[in-house]
């Protein structure tokens, strides 16, 4: 949803990229399931600090992981760190 990290590297190593650009959960999974066919084999990472929802969700049903950045419980929510 904004600039990061993981862009200058995958422009340093001519990876394809896509910043969508959105203030909400919703608005971000709509614009991922209008960009990403769920028959594509691609990895898509994302760091979002919002709920994905099920425009993209349903979608892309058992080809998702979700790799939580917060070491629970001890650690809990958008301030794990």
């Amino acid at each position: 949803d904004r600039e990061c990290g993981a862009i200058a590297f995958a422009k340093e190593n001519n990876y394809d990229y896509a910043v969508l650009a959105s203030t909400t959960g919703s608005d971000f999974s709509e614009k991922l399931a209008k960009k990403y066919n769920a028959n594509q084999d691609i990895l898509f990472v994302s760091f979002y600090t919002r709920l994905l929802t099920a425009p993209f969700l349903t979608r892309c049903e058992g080809k998702l992981i979700n790799f939580h950045p917060s070491i629970l419980p001890s650690c809990p929510g958008i301030d794990g760190f």
